[in-house]
């Protein structure tokens, strides 16, 4: 895994398998905050402290499956806590509906708010039977292992999403049931938000007018267009603030704002504070 200006990628392959206290030859150590442009999966074979991921904390429970998507801001403390740590890259899978990994499975979809799964021991260890067959075939030396391993995380994944959608049955409805529509915007801003695009530039790309993509949000995701476009560039500001040293002003410079001023005021409308007390109260 390399670490550029704090933001990790995988090297030149799609999947890595790190172990946590002992349990496999590479160890993880995610205590102090990061981010990375792969996808994670957590094992937890026994209990820990906690997981903070995008600022909220989850609690590591014995037998629990923790998801972190790209670029999120997290950091582990595990504790004792023992079990594996899968990092993949979107390009793992070729799908043939060309959808992407938040789409198709809900643990990994933007504003996913339980980005975990606790099982029972029987569910684990049924599990555990296909993380096993990923980690043996992650030590062979097959020519053919990253399509194994491709395979098979799909399959457990899938298997995943059914626990998932068991536990969180209502969670699971509202990522399926979302309109399209919503779904590409929500895809838009995820990959456009730095452009300080408005509404009715989104509203144009997707064919729609303003007011019918304002209304669609509303009905879907209870909230208004323009409000999930600040609050991904809020979003941004806040992981920037936590997980690097750069100073308020070169954060707005990275994020297009005009001058320091104007993202202060922007920042503060969003979150109720000033960006220097967000870093502070975040543990800076």
């Amino acid at each position: 895994i390399h670490d550029h200006g704090r933001i990790k990628e995988l090297s030149d392959v799609d999947f890595e398998l790190l172990g946590l206290n002992q349990e496999a030859p590479k160890m993880y150590d995610g205590t102090s905050p990061h981010r990375h442009t792969f996808f994670e999966l957590f094992i937890f074979r026994s209990a820990g402290t906690f997981h903070e991921i995008d600022f909220k904390k989850f609690p590591v429970n014995q037998y629990s499956i923790h998801f972190v998507a790209p670029l999120q801001v997290h950091k582990l403390q595990h504790g004792k806590a023992k079990g594996l740590l899968f990092c993949f890259n979107e390009s793992l899978f070729r799908r043939a509906d060309k959808k992407s990994t938040g789409e198709v499975f809900p643990f990994y979809a933007i504003n996913a708010d339980k980005p975990f799964i606790d099982l029972s021991k029987k569910d684990f260890d049924e599990m555990m039977v296909l993380v096993n067959l990923v980690v043996k075939e992650y030590d062979s030396v097959s020519e053919a292992r990253f399509e194994v391993i491709s395979s098979l995380m799909n399959v457990f994944l899938n298997k995943l999403k059914e626990k998932y959608a068991e536990e969180r049955p209502q969670v699971a409805r509202k990522t399926s049931g979302k309109n399209p529509a919503v779904l590409d915007f929500l895809q838009k801003i995820e990959r456009d938000y730095l452009l300080h695009a408005a509404v009715s530039d989104y509203a144009e790309q997707l064919n729609l007018s303003p007011n019918y993509l304002n209304a669609l949000c509303k009905k879907e995701l209870g909230t208004t267009a323009v409000s999930l476009i600040q609050e991904r560039m809020a979003l941004e500001a806040k992981r920037m603030l936590y997980s690097t040293t750069l100073s308020v002003k070169e954060i707005s410079l990275q994020l297009n704002f005009e001058d320091t001023s104007y993202f202060n005021r922007f920042f503060k409308k969003l979150t109720g504070q000033t960006p220097l007390y967000f870093r502070q109260s975040a543990g800076k």
